[in-house]
């Protein structure tokens, strides 16, 4: 873990707890335009540039220009998020459609300022009986509609800055079976707003069992970022002491999610703790951590937000090997032909296609031909193939 990194965790705990950073930290990024233009790259990519950048400002640090106008952008997108999702809300509320706000629209209220929470989008879990209703009004209201099979949500799109994921189901067919089985009927077990008749919420228990099952399914794919970490922190800063662990342990159990509710539990308290804040030094905040522990951190750190694809792939070839301890070129080939020729979980997403499956031979040829004519789509398909071929686990 280089200095960057450490100092932006360190920055992390110093806005979250309150407490003022040391001079040694701060004068880098005061003096320091590379540096400071170097923190700002990687604080974006965790999408926490808004929170490091008001640290730095509280404590006399001239931003970059486009520093600060990434902090002006996370405030103007939090005010609009805010009232759009009410105007949607209110619609639903009037069509009698129940719904659930999810993610972080609730987290948010958990950090300093609202605007220290980046969402590039607002999820929300809605009664999927209403699908063509809740369209036809975001279609009405200048939204483009994206429809996702495989994940079960409808996803609308609206210029400057709206993405609403609006989910038919918490876990997609995609996921793993015991996790569609155990949220199935989760309705039942929501509780109803004060002064809504249609808007729910679900229990601090039930919320905080969600949140890190979400997040491990993220963490075992492409893996996902320090403001995942940052949320269990703070969620459980204000809630840890109140809540039913019993109950959180035996879901989490059956869940499968255990083990990684305790290990990130664990971790983000040491690493955003007020007492991790009131110290400065990366050789003694190592040695708070075990070998595991810094492991595991690294991972967070590596992985960005929305995790990458070097992630994705490892872990893929990974589970492919333990299915029937194939061996590595076994389960190299095996990824290589999922991918030029991918089932229903790709072709699926089209109607055309998932009706007419006599025509998927000419869906793979177009995907193809595709990814040759494209420079974006062409460049992943080569650091694909070299992650690939590079995996030695």
């Amino acid at each position: 873990m280089n200095k960057v990194y450490y100092d932006m965790i360190y920055l992390i705990s110093c806005a979250v707890n309150e407490i003022k950073p040391v001079h040694e930290c701060i004068d880098i990024y005061r003096n320091d335009q590379h540096m400071q233009s170097v923190l700002y790259q990687v604080s974006k990519i965790h999408f926490l540039d808004a929170l490091i950048g008001q640290i730095l400002q509280k404590n006399n640090v001239e931003l970059s220009r486009k520093w600060k106008d990434s902090i002006a952008k996370a405030i103007r997108r939090v005010i609009l998020f805010d009232t759009e999702r009410m105007n949607i809300c209110s619609f639903m509320e009037q069509n009698r459609i129940w719904y659930l706000p999810l993610k972080g629209i609730i987290l948010k209220d958990y950090y300093p300022s609202a605007e220290m929470r980046q969402m590039s989008d607002n999820d929300i879990l809605y009664d999927d009986a209403n699908t063509e209703k809740l369209r036809q009004y975001m279609v009405a209201h200048g939204y483009q509609f994206v429809y996702d099979n495989s994940c079960d949500v409808d996803i609308y799109k609206k210029a400057p800055v709206y993405n609403f994921e609006m989910h038919r189901a918490l876990f997609g067919r995609t996921a793993k079976d015991v996790w569609q089985k155990y949220y199935s009927g989760i309705k039942e077990h929501l509780v109803l707003d004060e002064q809504k008749s249609f808007g729910y919420h679900m229990s601090d228990e039930d919320f905080y069992i969600y949140m890190v099952c979400h997040t491990y399914k993220h963490f075992i794919k492409k893996g996902i970022g320090l403001r995942a970490l940052l949320d269990f922190f703070l969620y459980l800063r204000v809630k840890a002491g109140t809540m039913d662990w019993d109950y959180i342990q035996r879901e989490c159990g059956t869940l499968g999610i255990a083990d990684f509710e305790m290990e990130s539990r664990v971790l983000c308290d040491k690493v955003f703790s007020s007492e991790r804040a009131n110290s400065y030094g990366i050789d003694a905040f190592k040695s708070l951590l075990s070998h595991e522990e810094l492991t595991m951190l690294l991972y967070y750190i590596s992985s960005g937000a929305y995790g990458n694809i070097e992630n994705k792939i490892e872990n893929d070839l990974k589970a492919y090997k333990q299915e029937s301890g194939r061996s590595n070129f076994t389960a190299k080939m095996k990824y290589l032909l999922k991918r030029f020729f991918p089932g229903k979980e790709i072709y699926g997403r089209y109607t055309f296609y998932n009706k007419h499956r006599w025509a998927v031979p000419f869906f793979w040829f177009h995907r193809f031909i595709n990814i040759v004519l494209s420079g974006e789509r062409r460049e992943r398909a080569f650091r694909e193939i070299k992650a690939v071929r590079f995996f030695d686990r």
